[in-house]
């Protein structure tokens, strides 16, 4: 039987430098209005910042950004946040290992308790003995719940929402069950196949709202 090894590495955000306008979200509750350059990959730990679109360029650190808001070409206002990624035994939610430095994540869906966000990656991967290669590159999806400093994997997403291949099912059931069988397990049986296929994976926020979202 073939074995395929995969690694995940996060990519650039763009292939090129452009800033937008935005404002920075300091830990502290304090803001910086000005324009933001997108980080060259989700691991940069400065933000360039410039106070007016063609000014004197800042680096500000990770560590002391909570997030920051851009609006883009079409005066659509992104959300990104800055937090640890954590992943483990691939897709399984359990004995996962949490990065020692933080990323720039793009919130996806925000709830009473819980978040989807989402980070660039490519991966390269190695098939049966003749040692053929391959890569692909994409957007993945993290489970961040907010009383938590870090988000855990989850499955990989297409750019612009948050469809799923049914097939990632049993996969997303297993982290799902690491995340809420002690808590909120009467939310599991809720999140079906059907429902993730016709609504997405932002349900998964919408039913632990209507049913854990409270406690």
């Amino acid at each position: 039987m073939k074995k395929a090894f995969f690694l995940f590495i996060l990519i650039p955000f763009l292939s090129f430098a452009k800033y937008y306008k935005g404002v920075v979200n300091y830990n502290d509750g304090t803001t910086k209005n000005g324009f933001i350059e997108l980080p060259d990959n989700p691991t940069e730990q400065k933000l360039k910042f410039r106070s007016e679109e063609n000014g004197k360029t800042e680096k500000l650190s990770i560590d002391e950004i909570a997030g920051f808001d851009i609006v883009n070409d079409k005066n659509v206002t992104f959300n990104f946040i800055s937090i640890y990624l954590a992943s483990g035994r691939l897709f399984s939610g359990k004995n996962y290992k949490i990065d020692t430095k933080k990323s720039w994540v793009r919130v996806e869906k925000v709830g009473k308790k819980i978040e989807l966000v989402s980070a660039y990656y490519t991966s390269y991967g190695v098939m049966g003995a003749a040692g053929q290669s391959s890569s692909s590159s994409g957007r993945m999806l993290y489970l961040h719940r907010l009383e938590k400093n870090f988000a855990l994997i989850l499955v990989p997403i297409n750019e612009y929402g948050l469809g799923v291949d049914v097939s990632y099912y049993p996969t997303v059931m297993k982290i799902l069950g690491y995340h809420f069988e002690d808590d909120c397990p009467n939310v599991l049986p809720l999140i079906t196949k059907e429902r993730l296929k016709n609504e997405g994976l932002g349900v998964i926020v919408d039913l632990f709202d209507e049913n854990c979202g409270t406690k």
